[in-house]
């Protein structure tokens, strides 16, 4: 009797056991909305489930003690709970917070303070896919420089190997190359506004006339090689000018910020930059004008710059966003043109073309749509236009040449209609119980220019009409271009630490040619046709190529990455410039497309509390490397000359070391303090730029055009409440300006460039509602060139601004 009813009890206290000791709960976001296929387990147990559609989850049969439960999901912060289970099932609803990092386990979950003006892009980044790759990004909200100048100089100077044109003292366009890429126009990579197009055509002529102001500008975001396979073939990778939106916490919002630069003894402009924005509703709101006016270092350089923007955002609910964008941009520049090398040795900063005009008018529209389809599947569309034109007045010859008052100038008129849209869709999923993200995307792009030369107006004026009564054109064409793309890129998490990201990208580009030019025949030196006549062409191109790439990316610790990235590139050849008429530069009729590949190894992250680094070596290999080489051509306008003569040069080899690391002082030295900060940083480049399977004996094994062997930026910043100071110094070795590393020129266009090194310093305080601003750029008046020009601003030696001191006063209200 006693053994049964023992036996009885035994049976009724395991199934009360088993019946009560349980966990459940729902899972859900911050808001209270349920987040399916969660992950809940119990850390020192195989016991776990996944939520299920409405974000519900049980466990049963839990034995008793203390036990870790961990909760987690795709996009969100883990959570971890101790509970102690005995004979009761405990309800646990837990709140998972978004993530700052899109992606886990195998991310550098940690991320520089929000002071740092240095940064880098998350391994999901909205509706993009960054892990692996070689990236930085610039916080321009936290940087102290002379933003008033669109100095890139000072922008750029974290982003190691960056080459800088500087060819006018108020930053009318961008000029930044990197890794042996030419800086002309940033014409090597995409250059994107809000992540879409802002190049005259991205396909048949990828130069940007137009830059917005850097006061205007959020974050600059760059990503090197490997975002050929999501942003475009570039070698050089893309860079995005993330614009201001208005403050989601307030109304309304402005500001406005008054500067003047005085530029040497005689020269200087003023900068007035003005904005408002806000929030009301789910509407957000963004506007600012910009107006420039002055001139440069030397005579015959006046300018006067207006920009304009409007962004509209609308939040209909939780999962569908639109946003509007519209910018207009209009500058006038008068043009003093290049020096000799004599000249220069002369006197740097003198000019002998009085009757040179640029005339750009830039208008972007956009409209992007984001769109939640789940918790794990996002979808992105940006579609976007370009109307815009560039007009180019004056005399293009020998910079020793005298212009003659009354010769005709040469005028070159650009037109560019452009459209395009770019979709792309990003879902998270778990393979092999490992988060794991699948993006595709599709691009559709359609370019058009038109591009006239002929022969301008004999006055001193900024006529831009053609006289075309008496001496007709010298070419009229269309550039018509087509471009569709897939893409697709996947992150497989293969352990908690190891990652691989492999990515596929198809491109179709068809280019066209569809004109005439003057064939002509002409005396030489006195331009009298001897037999007149046109030749009329229609040359198209279709091409078919598919990239592929690979990243990998490791753990070495919580805060430390190693990273690796293959990705191949292509360079499609535009028709465009192969008609333009230049007494200093032809380009070959049969150049052919470029092709290679990016490959970086490196590693990146944070040394203890104080250190910022990334570190890495990387290696660009071309096929056929467009590039520029003198020769001795002869043609119907200008007889036998020696120009730079722009070709398929050779094979070429780029390899280097690039290392940035960044200190916060105050953290080094264990010095706590809430209004004092103090930071230091050094960015260093090592590269070599070889030539190789050359044709022509005198070019192989020379050392590849603006390639500089070193390249140093180093910088100090510290901050006392609301005054904040920056000191950084540049440094930059020789270089040459054509493959055939000729060391000088009688005309200046081209020959080396000579090293220099550039110390700058930027001061700003605030008080209440007021700002002001003031620095020094050049302290040391340094006399130096970025580069020597074949066409427009030069030709020749284009002498970089001397000493110049800034001083501002704005409102914020």
């Amino acid at each position: 009797m006693r053994v049964g009813i023992s036996i009885l009890l035994s049976v009724i206290s395991l199934f009360t056991y088993a019946q009560s000791a349980g966990l459940k709960g729902i899972v859900s976001d911050e808001s209270g909305k349920p987040i399916p296929f969660s992950n809940v387990y119990i850390a020192d147990t195989k016991q776990g489930t996944s939520t299920d559609i409405n974000g519900e989850y049980s466990i049963s049969n839990i034995s008793a003690g203390t036990h870790k439960v961990v909760v987690s999901s795709i996009g969100y912060l883990k959570h971890t709970e101790k509970i102690t289970f005995s004979t009761t099932q405990i309800v646990l609803d837990v709140q998972l917070k978004v993530s700052s990092e899109e992606l886990s386990p195998v991310d550098i979950t940690d991320r520089p303070e929000q002071t740092s003006v240095y940064n880098r892009l998350k391994n999901i980044d909205g509706v993009a896919i960054y892990a692996a790759k070689k990236n930085e990004v610039i916080e321009l909200k936290n940087i102290t420089a002379n933003l008033s100048s669109n100095n890139a100089r000072q922008v750029f100077a974290r982003v190691p190997g960056v080459v800088v044109w500087e060819n006018d003292c108020a930053g009318l366009q961008l000029g930044v190359g990197a890794r042996g890429l030419s800086p002309n126009r940033t014409s090597n990579f995409n250059t994107r506004q809000n992540g879409y197009d802002m190049a005259a055509d991205a396909l048949g002529y990828p130069e940007s006339y137009y830059a917005p102001p850097m006061q205007a500008i959020d974050r600059i975001e760059i990503v090197r090689g490997a975002a050929s396979l999501q942003y475009g073939t570039q070698f050089g990778g893309m860079i995005n000018l993330k614009l201001k939106e208005g403050k989601p916490e307030k109304k309304f919002s402005g500001s406005t910020m008054n500067t003047y630069n005085f530029i040497g003894k005689d020269h200087g402009y003023f900068n007035t930059f003005n904005e408002a924005g806000g929030q009301i509703g789910k509407l957000n709101y963004y506007t600012f004008i910009n107006f420039r006016k002055g001139d440069c270092n030397c005579p015959n350089s006046d300018f006067s710059a207006n920009t304009n923007y409007a962004h509209l955002g609308y939040k209909f609910n939780e999962r569908l966003t639109l946003k509007l964008d519209y910018t207009n941009m209009q500058y006038l520049a008068q043009q003093p043109g290049g020096l000799t090398d004599a000249l220069y040795d002369q006197d740097p900063y003198q000019s002998f073309r009085t009757r040179n005009f640029f005339y750009v008018n830039w208008n972007l529209i956009a409209a992007d749509l984001d769109f939640q389809l789940n918790e794990r599947t996002a979808l992105n569309s940006r579609t976007f236009t370009l109307i815009g034109s560039r007009k180019a007045l004056g005399i293009r010859s020998n910079p020793g040449r005298v212009d003659n008052l009354g010769d005709p100038r040469d005028l070159l008129v650009d037109y560019y209609r452009n459209v395009g849209n770019e979709t792309r869709l990003l879902h998270k999923y778990k393979l092999w119980d490992k988060p794991s993200a699948f993006l595709v995307g599709f691009r559709a792009y359609r370019g058009y220019t038109e591009k006239t030369q002929g022969y301008g107006s004999n006055g001193t004026d900024a006529d831009f009409e053609f006289e075309t009564d008496s001496l007709g054109l010298k070419s009229d064409y269309k550039f018509p271009s087509y471009n569709i793309s897939l893409f697709s890129e996947n992150i497989f998490n293969i352990t908690d630490r190891l990652s691989l990201t492999p990515g596929v990208r198809y491109e179709y580009i068809r280019t066209t040619a569809d004109g005439f030019y003057d064939s002509s025949v002409r005396i030489p030196n006195t331009g009298e046709i001897v037999i007149d006549s046109a030749t009329y062409e229609m040359r198209q191109s279709s091409r078919s190529i598919v990239l592929f790439g690979l990243g990998l990316a490791y753990r070495l610790t919580e805060k430390l990455e190693l990273y690796s990235n293959f990705s191949q590139n292509y360079r499609a050849i535009t028709f465009n410039d192969m008609r333009v008429v230049s007494p200093s530069a032809a380009v070959d009729p049969n150049l052919q497309d470029e092709s290679g590949f990016n490959l970086d190894l490196g590693v990146r992250g944070e040394l203890g509390k104080a250190f910022t680094m990334d570190a890495g070596l990387f290696w660009l290999s071309y096929n056929g490397r467009i590039g520029s080489v003198l020769r001795v051509v002869g043609d119907e306008f200008f007889g036998d000359r020696l120009v730079r003569y722009t070709t398929n040069v050779a094979d070429a080899n780029i390899l280097g070391t690039e290392l940035y690391l960044e200190s916060d002082l105050m953290k080094l030295f264990h010095i706590e303090s809430k209004n004092f900060r103090s930071s230091l940083f050094v960015n260093f480049a090592y590269i070599i730029g070889t030539y190789h399977n050359s044709e022509q004996p005198a070019i192989e094994g020379n050392r590849v055009e603006e390639v500089p062997k070193v390249n140093l930026k180093t910088g100090w910043s510290i901050s006392y409440k609301d005054i904040k100071a920056s000191l950084q110094y540049s440094f930059v070795s020789d270089q040459y300006s054509e493959a055939t590393n000729a060391e000088t020129s009688p005309t200046g266009i081209y020959g080396i460039i000579p090293a220099y090194d550039v110390l700058d310093l930027s001061l700003s305080y605030s008080i209440k509602m007021f700002n002001f601003e003031g620095g020094i750029n050049n302290i040391t008046n340094n006399t130096y060139f970025t580069r020597r020009a074949d066409g427009y601003p030069g030709p020749g030696i284009i002498t970089a601004a001397p000493r110049s001191i800034y001083v501002g006063v704005g409102v914020k209200f």
